[in-house]
């Protein structure tokens, strides 16, 4: 486990005292379904197909695991491994990807009930963060880079704290500090610098090109909520230096956050250079999709995760790391509508619904979990398993799977949480 995470527990439960009466009556409360009235959580909107009635239901029962998930001390349980009835082991980063997600199921379907837990595990992880001693108006993680990648961590919390329905003036101003931090680790060609000096890498290029695409997103997101010259400058700058990046070493993880990135910042800038990017390289995505064939039927639907052209690539299992290909798609079609290339959107929409069937198969349900104990199958409810043959549940996992089903609503289907403010930020990680 990470030396960190004993530490954070401690921390995170001295910072949700003042919530222990109100969770006392949230837990109390039975999942709310209604028509999205003011103050409600809403349900299937009218009109939709029963594939997306389906999808829809899929991604609200993921959004309850994730609640549920969420531990008095405000901090997420990390995953499980059914077969050993155990937890995986946890991380920071991990945790924040709890937090992202549940914060944005709260705005999605405008549930009370998320939202204060998503906000009390904010509060609980940005204990975990400091000012810089020399410069107050950057915030950064406590621990290392060495043990918890500072970038992705900042540009986490702040995607977290951006999706937030009501995140108040305190939780903004911290991340502009964290943002701050971000645009102080830009270098001068554009890229950032993910590895701090002095911190010893603990990953490869792959994954230090999906951290950097994380802070491109989160300073496009940031700008969109809190308007800033210099994080827009600083967002596009980078993009571009990451999509030539991606252009000579193309992995999919970072490709599906930057397609996301390039997506926010097409929508603030209408930069037909970006809109071009952005195709490219959902364009590419596309052809990482598993097919229909009778050998591997559990497959289709999924995609390469794989670095490399597709003809290339040994075959691999499709994992619930093909959540980030779908959301990636989701947020493409918001620029390809935006120009009228219906073709596009169609090739993309249709990608999408493909690769949320494969998710769906990943889901746990009463139906797929009668060979566990009575009492068990409801800890796994809702929550999707890592891959067709792998049952373990990881909470990034979840969290991907969830985020990925509701941008296919928000940008394809363009639903919206009726009662709540229309505006709202729209991105992946």
């Amino acid at each position: 486990m990470n030396a960190w995470m004993p530490a954070f527990r401690c921390f995170a439960l001295v910072t949700i005292v003042v919530w222990s009466g109100l969770m006392g009556r949230l837990a109390a409360q039975e999942p709310v379904v209604s028509g999205g009235r003011p103050g409600q959580e809403i349900g299937p909107p009218p009109g939709l197909r029963p594939f997306q009635h389906a999808q829809f239901l899929s991604a609200r029962r993921g959004a309850e695991w994730l609640w549920s998930a969420n531990r008095p001390d405000g901090t997420f349980v990390p995953g499980l491994r059914p077969d050993l009835d155990a937890e995986i082991e946890d991380d920071l980063l991990r945790q924040i990807h709890g937090a992202y997600g549940l914060a944005r199921s709260a705005r999605f379907f405008a549930s009370e009930r998320y939202g204060a837990r998503a906000r009390q595990a904010i509060l609980s992880l940005l204990v975990m963060t400091r000012t810089d001693p020399h410069d107050p108006s950057v915030r950064f993680t406590v621990p290392p880079s060495s043990q918890t990648n500072r970038l992705a961590a900042a540009a986490l919390l702040v995607l977290a704290v951006q999706e937030l329905p009501e995140p108040g003036a305190d939780l903004l101003e911290q991340a502009e500090q964290l943002a701050n931090f971000l645009l102080k680790q830009q270098q001068k060609d554009g890229s950032f610098r993910v590895w701090e000096n002095g911190d010893k890498p603990t990953g490869n290029a792959s994954e230090a090109s999906f951290y950097s695409a994380c802070a491109v997103l989160a300073l496009a997101r940031s700008h969109a909520r809190r308007p800033n010259a210099a994080k827009l400058t600083a967002a596009r700058t980078a993009f571009t230096s990451a999509f030539r990046s991606w252009q000579g070493n193309k992995t999919a993880r970072a490709a599906s956050v930057l397609t996301c990135a390039g997506a926010e910042l097409y929508t603030l800038t209408t930069d037909k250079t970006l809109g071009e990017n952005v195709c490219e390289m959902a364009d590419w995505l596309v052809t990482l999709q598993y097919g229909s064939d009778p050998r591997r039927l559990a497959w289709q639907g999924g995609f390469r995760m794989a670095t490399g052209s597709p003809r290339d690539e040994a075959v691999s299992e499709p994992t619930v790391e093909s959540a980030l290909c779908v959301e990636a798609l989701a947020q493409a079609c918001r620029g390809v509508r935006a120009g009228a290339d219906l073709q596009r959107f169609g090739r993309y929409r249709d990608a999408c619904e493909r690769g949320m069937q494969f998710l769906s198969t990943l889901q746990y349900s009463p139906a797929n979990t009668k060979h566990f104990a009575e009492w068990y199958g409801p800890r796994l409810y809702g929550a999707f398993r890592d891959s067709p043959q792998q049952g373990t549940i990881r909470l990034e996992g979840t969290q991907r799977a969830v985020c990925a089903l509701i941008a296919y609503f928000q940008e394809v289907v363009q639903v919206e949480p009726s009662g709540r403010e229309a505006t709202r930020p729209s991105g992946g990680g």
